[in-house]
């Protein structure tokens, strides 16, 4: 049991210094825009590798929720076929949720501690191009339980999950576009940006920890209507319960990074 803990302690620290060296190098090669004194700034953060190794892990989590309800939908939950029977169609839904209102929605939060070289006037496209991506696929995602709910004689918006899900994507469509107005045109004063820009981040921040609860109260309506024999260890059961984990752990690490003081963006650029 000594020689396994040293084994894994070892490994640890070797994947803390490689997902730093890795992260530090890619960002000196591909968008050499900050100076070698600038990235020392930057380099000489005490949290800087420990960011590089949650953010890499933050990235793992959310493609695995996104891979493992893609998998349930696939498997269990009748396949995907647009034209298809309303079970084969309302699989798009989960899917393209997770994929848009959670795994999107928090790289696009990330972006720009993830990318602290780099211009912020490019970071703002990249975080615009980001949430527009996420806006059209939980666009198709409500497409989808529509036109299944249509097809299979099922009311709409009953029950709680729809609710709340419904109100985010209203306030998410809003926030978008108000960050857009405000952060995009040049007739805005920088007075009035720099007053809305903390009501932007909290905004942002709180709509997705709604949206991991959004998801997760659709994870569970979903499972106790179709997992029979949950109780019994199943493999869909199992799936259930692994991607609810990954998508609250997804939620927390983002949550955490965007957070955290200690992980704050130096500006080193002007905008």
């Amino acid at each position: 049991l000594k020689l396994v803990f040293t084994c894994l302690l070892h490994s640890f620290r070797f994947f803390l210094s490689w997902s730093g060296t890795c992260c530090d190098a890619l960002i000196a090669h591909i968008i050499p825009m900050a100076t070698t004194k600038e990235r020392s700034i930057i380099a000489s953060q005490s949290g800087r590798y420990c960011f590089n190794a949650i953010c890499t892990i933050s990235h793992l989590l959310g493609i695995s929720t996104a891979t493992l309800i893609g998998i349930w939908m696939g498997v269990h939950g009748g396949g995907f076929d647009w034209n298809g029977n309303w079970k084969s169609q309302f699989t798009f839904h989960p899917l393209f949720m997770a994929l848009g209102l959670q795994f999107l929605f928090g790289e696009a939060i990330l972006i720009f501690r993830m990318f602290p070289f780099t211009n912020k006037k490019l970071l703002k496209i990249g975080h615009g191009v980001l949430h527009a991506s996420a806006m059209v696929l939980f666009a198709f995602a409500l497409i989808a339980a529509f036109r299944s709910h249509s097809t299979a004689a099922i009311p709409d918006l009953y029950t709680f999950h729809s609710w709340i899900g419904i109100a985010l994507v209203a306030c998410y469509v809003l926030q978008f576009l108000f960050g857009l107005v405000i952060f995009f045109l040049p007739v805005i004063g920088e007075s009035i940006r720099k007053m809305y820009l903390p009501i932007h981040k909290v905004a942002g921040i709180i709509m997705f920890i709604v949206s991991s609860a959004t998801c997760l109260t659709g994870i569970t309506e979903k499972a106790a209507w179709s997992v029979a024999d949950w109780k019994l260890f199943s493999p869909e059961g199992l799936l259930v319960n692994f991607s609810a984990l990954s998508l609250i752990l997804y939620s927390i690490s983002v949550t955490y990074l965007v957070m955290c003081n200690r992980f704050k963006r130096i500006s080193l650029f002007n905008g």
